[in-house]
């Protein structure tokens, strides 16, 4: 028989204490079981820690001081983690028992790859959440609700990674760009990757119920604040030149239409969003110009995979 690679499965958390029983517990079911299960610890105020301490000692915990943002958390646990996959799960998702075996079946089909999604449900429904990322031409990523054509990336509520991926697209500060510290980050590893050659698949079998982005919820302005800023730095780092200029006629009216829309509304969170992305900008080129001096694939094969889609909905 054939050895089981490892996966290392890693779960952030922050204030979790009500969701993780059940998100670790379906972890420990995965007929997968050469496995490693590691929850980064945001800083949280709740029992967390001691909840997993108590009902699951075999996961590894690592604490962080302060809430160092999603993507920061990301970079700690892999870096911490040994797995030949690295799969990343919500800690507001369930997996079914048979997750981790199919996302790795889809990876093993083709040794190029790197990324392989779910099928993620709503909590409570068979009404689909998300299977993957779409890129719009206006250059936002977008979640689909079906597979069908070239895929773009992949959602981390949900994922897997192949280890050769994740080391190919490091970056200084690590996987994720820590920047972001949440939002965007996902199609940032996901864009990073097709760059590098790397190829995004949906394993259609790998099902994780979902219930939603619970905690950002009660803070929809921030989430408004970093949708927007992160957008503006998603773009100019990893948009291809002759692409950037191609798609600047769709980029530009959407980001003015979306800044005098929530202007209009009353919402400023936008118009500050939008105003740090410029300030950030000088960090976001010098780290646009290793991306596109190290890119293998032709900008004609990533043309093929934006969608023609142009406004958000």
């Amino acid at each position: 028989m054939k050895k089981e690679k490892l996966i290392s499965a890693i779960v952030v958390n922050y204030d979790g204490e009500n969701l993780l029983e059940e998100c670790l517990s379906s972890l420990r079911k995965q007929t997968h079981k050469n496995l490693e299960i590691i929850v980064v610890d945001n800083a949280s105020t709740d029992n967390s820690v001691e909840l997993i301490k108590s009902k699951f000692p075999e996961v590894k915990i690592i604490q962080t001081k302060t809430n160092e943002g999603f993507a920061a958390a990301n970079n700690i646990g892999i870096e911490k983690s040994r797995g030949s996959y690295v799969a990343m799960l919500n800690n507001d998702a369930v997996a079914e028992k048979n997750w981790l075996k199919e996302l790795v079946e889809m990876a093993e089909q083709d040794k190029k790859t790197g990324l392989v999604g779910s099928k993620i449900l709503r909590t409570g429904s068979n009404e689909i959440d998300t299977m993957g990322l779409k890129l719009i031409k206006s250059g936002y990523p977008l979640e689909i609700k079906e597979n069908k054509g070239k895929l773009f990336g992949v959602d981390d509520c949900a994922c897997l990674y192949r280890r050769e991926m994740l080391e190919d697209i490091r970056q200084k500060e690590g996987i994720y760009d820590v920047d972001y510290f949440m939002y965007f980050e996902d199609a940032d590893v996901s864009i990073r990757a097709l760059l590098r050659g790397w190829k995004a698949d949906i394993a259609e079998k790998a099902v994780v119920f979902h219930k939603g982005s619970i905690s950002a919820n009660k803070r929809k302005n921030l989430k408004k604040y970093m949708v927007e800023r992160n957008i503006l730095w998603f773009i100019a780092k990893n948009f291809p030149r002759g692409i950037l200029l191609r798609n600047l006629v769709w980029i530009v009216p959407l980001q003015f239409g979306v800044l005098l829309l929530n202007a209009f509304k009353g919402n400023f969170s936008v118009a500050k969003a939008k105003f740090d992305a410029l300030k950030g900008l000088p960090k976001i080129i010098e780290k646009r110009k290793a991306i596109q001096q190290n890119k293998s694939l032709q900008d004609a094969e990533l043309l093929k995979i934006i969608s023609n889609q142009f406004l958000l909905k």
